[in-house]
């Protein structure tokens, strides 16, 4: 996997879908300028992993943070308006190209996460093995330090 860190993230035009409503050719740079993005990937088998960011979308919500889901099945299913996050369906893994995340010799996705900063540029990623779940409130507190950083410019406590 090329290394996207402090790189800007690719763009693609894409058909998502948002509390149930498909919005037709969505441009990935236009629509997360000037927000926090976390960009998750997973899979049908792992649907939990969007349940779980579900449970806590507003802790997501107060820190201005914008939560992406791109689903890579072929499997395709109506949520009941139960996900308020916008959600795509790489079934030709286009995105998941774009994002380095598959190659000719690795043809199996494993759970990604991309930390985005208001500034389209990708500050952190987290490859998980497909038998781990993410750790939601690890993300929020990796969100926090990011954040701290952005405003103070260190994350460190001064020493007296």
């Amino acid at each position: 996997m090329i290394n996207l860190i402090n790189k800007i993230t690719p763009n693609f035009l894409y058909d998502g879908i948002k509390n149930n409503k498909i919005i037709k050719k969505i441009n990935f740079k236009k629509y997360i300028n000037n927000k926090y993005i976390i960009l998750f990937f997973t899979t049908y088998r792992f649907i939990q992993d969007l349940f779980e960011f579900q449970l806590l979308y507003k802790d997501f919500y107060i820190r201005n943070v914008e939560v992406i889901c791109i689903l890579t099945d072929k499997i395709q299913f109506k949520l009941n308006n139960k996900i308020k996050f916008l959600l795509f369906y790489d079934t030709n893994k286009i995105i998941s190209y774009k994002y380095n995340l598959l190659t000719k010799i690795n043809k199996e996705l494993n759970k990604t996460i991309f930390f985005i900063d208001n500034n389209k540029f990708i500050r952190h990623i987290s490859i998980h093995n497909k038998n781990i779940n993410y750790n939601i409130n690890e993300i929020l507190r990796i969100i926090d330090k990011w954040q701290y950083y952005n405003k103070y410019g260190n994350i460190y406590f001064k020493k007296k």
